[in-house]
């Protein structure tokens, strides 16, 4: 059997997800207090007809009280004809979410009788309705009176404040001044794009043939890589290196001519422009300078064009792209994801400010620096928690930790009763985290008389307005009342025997 446990803002439908790619044909759902599908039996009903549709078996567990008698009622109402008519619940049934509407209502199977017809005469019979009219006007006469009781009673302001620790690793406990909190957990994915603000050169490199002319009487290695240079009729130089070692030859003498005929030695090789552009491209026939060696000594000229050389900027992701564009996209899924923790706080439960913790857990990007792009993209993953309480449960451990402050015979006024709630933040003496917050609360209630209003009902029941008036004058510490029972009839001097006939105001002076 395959045991999943449910959230407490898991719904119907949220539910059926979870459960319907489960291949295991036996299912126990552990469902938590307070869960969202105890708010309607319907909700209950629609998983256990899921389950026998799927050919599942369904098993419910919790703790929670009001779910207890829920899964007991479903229980033995499993089988009933006519119990439940879940086929009749349409769309409109459901809220936003999956949950059924309070208003649905359930449908009972209907059930027709007839009367048997029984002969009467006719004077009979109108003494018989006759009876009944007096019957029932006296039953409303003894059944209709209500009693009512207003009591004022003097209030004293009480204020204390506490610091509590929210934890969700823990319990609530008024020795220890600890809450219980619940950790909250979800995860953001968002993409942004920005244009790109770096720029970088490309092109090609101009190249061609050169012809070397030697006029020592040495042999000249000149090296691959080689510096050549050119200069225009501006003077500006422009700079190539030799692709490949070549050797020059001496200058050769011909003593037989008058004069005598010196001829340079020379060699071709190619030559690349050493910075990519059109501005490298020579003609032919034109005379460029050899590092290392006087024009004296060699030259080169160009046996044909210099060519093929071309450039042009364009866009590249620059470091500071990347930088804004994680910002930008970190803020925004951060927002997000803390808006996705707030939609999961339940109705009862409140979000400790500044608990939220956000982890980039991926992160993206459509190029890396220095790649040719007019834009770059971002796609970020952030996982996000919080910590949450409920505002009852602090109400309830802040009626402990002040018991000892409300004098015997009072009790804490649920009456304009304020609680205000500082978070204290990170510090070297107070903690701020997804799982733990240190938290100053400020309780400003009353003090009022201790009137067990059940208990003074069933002292009033059937008594005399003069003894009724006796009873409530003898409670202590209270400032007034009035009495009176309507309507106002010389018959009804009593108070009514039912209690919820009985209605007890008691308001703080």
């Amino acid at each position: 059997m395959t045991r999943i446990d449910l959230q407490i803002h898991d719904d119907v439908l949220t539910t059926i997800n979870k459960i319907k790619d489960i291949k295991d044909s036996g299912l126990e759902l552990a469902v938590p207090e307070g869960s969202v599908l105890f708010e309607n039996i319907l909700n209950l009903k629609l998983l256990e007809e899921f389950a026998e549709k799927n050919q599942m078996s369904l098993q419910f567990t919790t703790n929670d009280e009001n779910g207890s008698v829920l899964l007991e009622m479903l229980k033995e109402n499993s089988g009933s004809s006519g119990a439940f008519m879940s086929d009749d619940i349409k769309n409109e049934d459901l809220e936003q979410g999956g949950r059924i509407k309070p208003e649905s209502k359930l449908q009972f199977p209907k059930f027709e009788f007839s009367l048997p017809t029984i002969p009467v005469k006719k004077g009979v019979l109108f003494g018989v309705v006759g009876a009944l009219v007096l019957a029932g006007a006296g039953f409303f006469i003894l059944r209709s009176p209500k009693a009512t009781a207003n009591i004022i009673v003097s209030a004293q302001p009480l204020t204390r404040s506490v610091t509590i620790k929210v934890t969700s690793a823990g319990v609530t406990s008024a020795d220890a001044k600890t809450l219980r909190g619940t950790n909250l957990t979800t995860t953001a994915e968002d993409t942004d794009v920005i244009a790109t603000t770096g720029t970088k050169t490309i092109g090609t490199y101009a190249k061609g043939p050169v012809t070397i002319y030697n006029n020592t009487d040495a042999d000249i290695k000149i090296k691959k890589g080689t510096t050549i240079n050119y200069e225009d009729d501006n003077s500006k130089t422009f700079t190539y290196t030799t692709d490949a070692e070549v050797t020059v030859s001496a200058m050769t003498t011909d003593n037989s001519t008058t004069p005598i005929t010196l001829t340079p030695g020379e060699t071709d090789v190619d030559i690349t422009a050493t910075i990519v552009g059109s501005d490298y491209n020579i003609d032919s026939d034109k005379t460029l300078s050899v590092k290392g060696y006087k024009s004296s000594q060699i030259i080169a000229k160009t046996t044909d064009k210099i060519k093929g050389g071309k450039k042009s900027d364009v866009k590249v992701v620059a470091v500071i792209d990347q930088t804004t564009l994680l910002q930008n996209v970190t803020d925004k899924t951060k927002a997000d994801a803390a808006k996705n923790l707030q939609s999961k706080i339940g109705a009862t439960q409140k979000l400790v400010d500044g608990s939220i913790d956000e982890t980039v857990t991926k992160s993206t990007y459509s190029n890396v620096v220095g790649d040719q792009a007019d834009n770059l993209n971002l796609t970020l993953d952030v996982d996000a928690q919080g910590l949450a309480y409920n505002p009852s449960d602090l109400n309830a451990l802040l009626d402990q930790l002040v018991v000892g402050l409300v004098p015997e015979g009072y009790k804490l006024s649920d009456k304009d009763r304020e609680t205000n709630v500082q978070v204290l933040g990170k510090s070297s003496s107070s903690v701020l985290s997804s799982t733990e917050a240190d938290i100053q609360v400020t309780l400003k209630a009353f003090i009022v008389p201790d009137i067990n209003v059940d208990d003074l009902k069933n002292q009033l029941k059937g008594k005399n307005v003069t003894d009724a008036q006796k009873i409530l004058g003898s409670i202590k510490n209270i400032k007034t009342y009035d009495f009176k029972i309507t309507p106002s009839l010389p018959l009804l001097k009593r108070v009514p025997g039912d209690s919820n006939r009985i209605i007890i105001n008691i308001t703080n002076e």
